[in-house]
């Protein structure tokens, strides 16, 4: 568990960065508000929330009804983080899914 919730932390902490430094992505998420859900299917479930532009508030836990879920393995996962793989290519073979309005599914293929 304690490296998959560093992990977490760390794109946190890069999208975090990227809003403080990029005006144009801060804007681009200021107004969106959005709980998010990570269920891994060979470890445990994280959540956490978009609000004014930051995530915040990973816990290792599930969440009722949230926005946003993405469902994939750690493998998959590790790969999409270290650029082994590219987004699409792992939502086109299945090994990501995610739930979430047509809106949000753009908005995460952009910071992808």
């Amino acid at each position: 568990m304690g490296e998959m919730i560093e992990t977490l932390q760390n794109l946190m902490n890069k999208f975090n960065e990227k809003a403080e430094k990029d005006e144009e992505f801060k804007n681009y998420w200021k107004d969106k508000e959005r709980s998010i859900q990570i269920s891994f299917i060979d470890n445990q479930d994280y959540s956490f929330h978009l609000r004014d532009a930051k995530l915040k508030d990973l816990k290792p836990e599930k969440i009722n009804n949230p926005d946003i879920i993405i469902t994939t393995d750690t493998e998959t996962f590790n790969a999409l983080v270290e650029k082994r793989m590219g987004a699409m290519k792992a939502y086109a073979l299945k090994k990501v899914r995610i739930k979430a309005s047509l809106e949000d599914i753009m908005a995460i293929r952009k910071f992808l």
